[in-house]
């Protein structure tokens, strides 16, 4: 083998080794960013949780108030998580979690603005839909929490 072979071979072989690494930097980069912003998304989904279970005996004007505060605070946490930036075996993943926090913060507001109209079948209604799409976001969470996972 010529030496100007092997030196190319090697030259691709440090240059494969150094996008390896960065990528791997990235990924660890990204886990520890979201996994900041998800601690505030688990404290969000913890009060949601009292204020649906609380819900009953409070009046209109307070659920109102309480679900559009928990609504800003899902879309504030949303925006956090649109700062990270994954790697792209990441990215369909952490798309699936961003997508389904966009659904329930506008379920939580639709649960808001039936209050807001004094609509018990709105509120049920909107209540249901936070339902299932509070779950597709938690399978969505559970693939990407696997993957993050694997990185070390």
């Amino acid at each position: 083998m010529s030496s100007r072979i092997a030196s190319t071979l090697v030259a691709l072989s440090v240059a494969g080794l150094l996008v390896a690494g960065c990528g791997n930097d990235q990924a660890k980069q990204f886990k520890q960013d979201y996994t900041k912003q998800r601690t505030e998304l688990r404290k969000i989904g913890d009060d949601l949780g009292r204020a649906l279970q609380q819900a009953r005996g409070k009046s209109d004007v307070a659920l109102a108030a309480q679900f559009t505060t928990l609504a800003d605070r899902l879309k504030s946490a949303n925006a956090g998580f649109g700062s990270l930036k994954p790697p792209n075996d990441l990215k369909p993943n952490f798309e699936r979690v961003r997508n389904a926090l966009r659904r329930v913060e506008q379920d939580v507001r639709a649960v808001a603005r039936a209050a807001t109209t004094h609509s018990a079948a709105q509120a049920r209604q909107a209540a249901t839909k936070l339902v299932v799409d509070a779950q597709a976001g938690s399978k969505a969470r559970e693939a990407l929490d696997a993957q993050l996972r694997k990185v070390k």
